[in-house]
């Protein structure tokens, strides 16, 4: 499932919310808005159990975490990433704009890498995700255990140009 969210909530389930298996890629809008909403402020939750999930805005707050998940603070627009997890990979594009806080999930723990060019594998979401193939180049992303905080809001982690600018470092070509 992709769900890219231009001015609200990516996933907003209005009531709890399970994910517990699947490929999910959320983008929720900056500001008060994240990727995976359950609407915390009703006594709703949202529960991780299981799946791949990448959410670019962060997940609701005080979300129960049964499978780990991992966070970094900043990511860069319009780039290729590689999420590396046991044996799989799944690689995806980010967006122009969208929320600050990007968080990844997998049934191990995952290794997260930006700048990367991938070939082969089968494409998915409308060609901004790539599940197998290979990858090549890349930085390594620093991740860090994610709490299901929303960090999304003001004061919130970096932004969506890591600090590097309105392109981040450029688009590396997907062949």
């Amino acid at each position: 499932m992709n769900i890219f969210a231009q001015k609200n909530d990516a996933i907003d389930a209005n009531g709890n919310c399970y994910i517990k298996g699947g490929m999910i890629y959320a983008i929720g809008a900056n500001g008060a808005e994240v990727a995976i909403d359950a609407n915390s402020e009703n006594q709703k939750k949202l529960y991780v159990t299981g799946g791949t999930l990448v959410a670019i805005g962060g997940l609701e707050s005080g979300a129960s975490l049964t499978q780990a998940c991992y966070a970094s603070s900043s990511w860069r627009e319009n780039t290729w990433y590689a999420m590396t997890y046991g044996n799989e990979v799944f690689a995806f594009k980010t967006p122009s704009s969208g929320g600050t806080t990007l968080v990844v999930s997998a049934a191990s723990t995952p290794t997260l890498m930006s700048n990367v060019t991938i070939t082969g594998g089968t494409e998915y979401f409308g060609g901004v995700g790539i599940i197998g193939g290979t990858v090549s180049g890349g930085d390594n992303i620093s991740l860090s255990s994610y709490t299901g905080n929303n960090n999304n809001g003001p004061g919130g982690g970096g932004g969506p140009n890591g600090g590097g600018g309105p392109n981040g470092g450029g688009d590396p070509e997907r062949r």
